[in-house]
């Protein structure tokens, strides 16, 4: 009897432990494909975003890119800043001196574009400078 019982717990331990494996593997598998269309997107946004860069550049479309960069940093921001309660503390700390640089640079030179390129929302731009705002003032208080 006992080794019956021996027998029985080994299968049932055995089936646990496969189970188990299993799960973290689902989970593991899981993770790597959400995190490997997270990163090929990205990289072809990137792509994109470069290649539409590069040509306004090659027809001497300096307005343009200034324009295109300014978006993509502007999505950047409310990017991060949508994030910023699940941030640590280091990168909290740099995405405050990142915001406050680019609001000293846009205090001191004004994008007034005036191309064929879509702008940004007055709502959407007032809650970047918000952004921007709040970073510098962290920033001197310290």
């Amino acid at each position: 009897m006992k080794i019956f019982l021996s027998i029985v717990a080994g299968i049932i331990l055995a089936a646990a432990l496969i189970y188990v494996g299993w799960i973290f593997g689902a989970r593991t598998h899981f993770m790597a494909e959400a995190f490997s269309v997270t990163v090929v997107d990205k990289d072809l946004t990137d792509l994109a975003m470069k290649e539409l860069i590069l040509n306004q550049l090659q027809k001497g479309e300096i307005g343009d890119v200034k324009n295109s960069l300014q978006m993509e940093i502007d999505g950047n921001i409310l990017t991060i800043d949508a994030f910023r309660d699940d941030m640590d503390a280091r990168s909290l700390a740099l995405a405050r001196g990142i915001f406050s640089r680019i609001a000293q640079d846009r205090a001191k030179l004004t994008n007034n574009y005036i191309g064929n390129l879509p702008k940004m929302d007055a709502d959407v731009d007032a809650k970047i400078k918000l952004i921007l705002k709040q970073a510098s003032e962290s920033q001197t208080k310290k």
